[in-house]
């Protein structure tokens, strides 16, 4: 367990002897075993995915909506596991929306602020 805990390997398993007939001690009639995967190794995986997904979406950003690297990278930083599909799906809508709609002048300015409120939980609906 305690090498698992430190990061050195990806499992570890503990096990039981079965004993069918009431024997206390000498060879079991069976091992049971149980395996455990490495809480840390969950959380480096889960943490390079959320990792690959902030670059993607700041890559997004920048490609089609003009951000600024840094702007970027800094709006990316509000990505989490959760929220992840939800932003993704909002930058294709406002991309399909800015496609169509030549009145906005400003895409970035746009992007951000519509980035912004989703992540604070906003939700503003704009009439056509």
């Amino acid at each position: 367990l305690s090498l698992s805990e430190n990061g050195f390997c990806d499992c570890y398993f503990d096990y039981e002897k079965r004993y069918n007939h009431n024997q206390r001690g000498g060879e079991p009639d069976e091992l049971v075993f149980r395996i455990f995967h490495s809480k840390n190794r969950l959380n480096n995986n889960l943490q390079r995915i959320t990792d690959m997904q902030r670059k993607q979406f700041a890559d997004m950003l920048t490609r089609y909506f003009g951000f600024d690297v840094t702007v970027a990278i800094k709006m990316s930083e509000r990505i989490t596991a959760d929220n992840y599909q939800d932003a993704v799906s909002k930058l294709v809508e406002l991309r399909n929306r800015m496609s169509h709609d030549i009145s906005i002048n400003d895409r970035a300015a746009y992007t951000y602020a519509a980035m912004d409120n989703l992540f604070k939980g906003i939700s503003i609906v704009r009439k056509s």
